[in-house]
């Protein structure tokens, strides 16, 4: 387990998962330097791809007649507007990171016959790529600056 999170249901990881840090950074266009406008093309496809995993856990919402609640994005992520990409990648990780962590809990609490176990394990290895794909990002940031 990447971390220990409270239970969630799939409405309740809704709202953790379509208000995440990468979905924020990426409507608030975060700056970057010319040389690097493709990092911030990369850092768009990955919330897109996020954006399906929503889409997935909606279905399965809808599927158990819930009605979806996307929520709010955290206050605390208001300080990250008008900043350069660089500087958010280290809290974009650890977000990433616990939300990880909040899909690995939900898909435990809901045991191996519910339906929405293979919904939460698909959305498990995608939010897996989409990290390891950020650290990739900040790790070659980190190498250039060391030439």
């Amino acid at each position: 387990m990447l971390l220990t999170s409270p239970t969630m249901t799939p409405a309740q990881l809704l709202s953790r998962l379509g208000r995440s840090m990468l979905q924020y950074v990426a409507e608030t266009d975060p700056w970057v330097p010319d040389e690097e406008e493709s990092k911030k093309v990369h850092l768009l496809a990955l919330a897109q791809r996020q954006r399906q995993d929503v889409d997935r856990l909606v279905e399965l919402i809808f599927r158990r007649r819930e009605i979806p609640d996307f929520g709010y994005y955290p206050v605390d992520y208001t300080d990250l507007q008008y900043l350069a990409l660089n500087t958010v990648f280290p809290r974009l990780i650890r977000d990433q990171h616990e939300l990880l962590g909040a899909v690995e809990a939900t898909n435990a609490a809901l045991g191996s016959v519910s339906d929405g176990r293979p919904v939460l394990l698909e959305i498990l290895s995608n939010e897996s790529r989409i990290l390891d794909e950020l650290r990739e990002i900040a790790n070659h940031d980190a190498s250039l600056g060391d030439s």
